[in-house]
């Protein structure tokens, strides 16, 4: 990717509720959705790939970084990993209290400290390494590099974060504010509008997620 190559986390601690189970491990052209992601975050140029969510579910698809903030949406998530980069990595001390020893081992990903992190969700089987290319090399340091596929309508779940937010996150998290638009709706930010997806040649089915059984099989 230009300038350094980025690291990418993907984002699988989701409660797949429309789904009605774990998206992540559905399979999609025969094989894990979640590995899917995995391969297409790789194929981009990620110089590590790590994923947000459970170690005892997801360590077999690389280095986990365990939610310190569950249930609290993808903005727990999205910390959490900024946490870990600022860290270096996940020492197993950092695992929740309820893992078992040996996920806490699997959640120790050494991996070295990133400025910034380009966050993915797990369910966006048209994503392609192109386009991520394309979002790196115009992030932002300090901020929040995120596409709009309308002019109101931004797609914070493939978007670039600095490091640099991660006060903002945290002071959102404990005060329940979970919203990723609003809460960083006044942090530094660079908005890739529509327009200049268009001019690149990306289409907003992209951004297309798989919430429920129909949706994959579409």
């Amino acid at each position: 990717m230009p300038r350094s190559a980025p690291l990418v986390a993907v984002l699988a601690g989701g409660q797949s509720r429309r789904m009605g189970r774990d998206k992540a491990l559905m399979s999609w052209r025969g094989r894990p959705l979640l590995a899917h992601m995995v391969a297409t975050a790789r194929a981009a140029g990620a110089s590590e790939v790590v994923l947000s969510g459970d170690p005892a579910k997801y360590a077999a698809f690389g280095p986990c970084v365990p939610d310190h903030w569950p249930g609290c949406g993808p903005l727990g998530g999205i910390a959490s990993v900024l946490r870990a980069t600022a860290q270096g990595g996940v020492p197993s001390s950092a695992a929740p209290r309820s893992a078992s020893a040996g996920a806490a081992a699997a959640a120790t990903a050494a991996f070295p400290a990133a400025s910034r992190v380009l966050i993915l969700a797990c369910d966006l089987p048209e994503m392609t390494p192109r386009f991520l290319r394309w979002l790196w090399a115009r992030s932002i340091a300090g901020g929040w590099t995120v596409p709009l596929t309308r002019p109101d309508r931004p797609e914070p779940l493939c978007a670039v974060y600095a490091a640099a937010l991660l006060p903002i996150l945290e002071a959102a998290l404990a005060a329940g504010d979970y919203k990723i638009t609003r809460v960083l709706a006044s942090a530094r930010q660079r908005r890739l509008t529509p327009d200049a997806l268009a001019a690149a040649g990306f289409a907003p089915r992209l951004f297309r997620n798989c919430n429920s059984p129909g949706d994959l099989a579409e």
